[in-house]
């Protein structure tokens, strides 16, 4: 069994804009059409037989719509291979309710994006949040280490992950996070330092290779 544990989709009618705009932040260009049929075509092309679905919600509005949406792609689309994870803010207002409500909605895990929410990974906001999700037993997955569209600041560094997972308290329960492109973009010396030993995951998108459209120099 094959799992793409790293993807995104978009509902049809905002897909082609919104892969124009993450295209030229991350410098890269999309393998698919962003829809979920196109993830499903990708995924027969390829062998895949599951695949994950990383919501972001860039600002506090968007995370309910977007929670509701997972739900309805998980409904529509899970028998296809696809499972949608739902999204959380840090600066939503009522994260405690949205993430019981998460859970009610049959949604497996939130993701987390530090450089495109503008939150250190170690800030309080997102601290509450892992303690909550551990409560829940809510899987968390996070962008970590650099971000190709913010290269000028390191949002979650392994550092940052040790402090984090200091801080959960022991009796919140079973707790899993996962760590994307290999623990940290673009810092996997500082991974393979620091994070041996420490109760994380890894997943492996984006850990190999150059991307396709990046300038040159970009990260002399």
């Amino acid at each position: 069994m094959i799992i793409d544990f790293h993807t995104h989709t978009f509902p049809e009618k905002i897909a082609q804009r919104a892969l124009k705009n993450l295209e030229a932040l991350s410098h890269t260009f999309s393998f698919t059409d962003g829809t979920p049929d196109g993830l499903v075509r990708s995924m027969e092309t390829h062998g895949i037989d599951f695949s994950v679905v990383l919501p972001v919600a860039t600002s506090p509005q968007q995370t309910i719509k977007i929670n509701d949406a997972s739900a309805r792609l998980n409904g529509t689309y899970s028998e296809r291979g696809i499972i949608s994870f739902g999204a959380m803010h840090p600066d939503l207002e009522g994260w405690r309710e949205e993430l019981m409500r998460i859970r009610q909605l049959g949604l497996k895990g939130i993701k987390l994006h530090p450089p495109y929410q503008r939150t250190e990974f170690d800030d309080i906001r997102y601290l509450r949040i892992l303690d909550r999700c551990a409560e829940l037993g809510l899987l968390v997955i996070t962008h970590s280490g650099y971000d190709p569209g913010y290269p000028e600041k390191l949002w979650c560094s392994p550092d940052m992950v040790i402090n984090a997972l200091r801080e959960i308290r022991a009796e919140s329960g079973d707790f899993t996070l996962i760590l994307a492109h290999m623990g940290g973009w673009r810092c996997w010396s500082e991974v393979l330092e620091k994070l041996p030993g420490y109760p994380v995951m890894m997943d492996t998108s984006c850990a190999l290779g150059k991307f396709h459209a990046w300038p040159d120099g970009f990260w002399k």
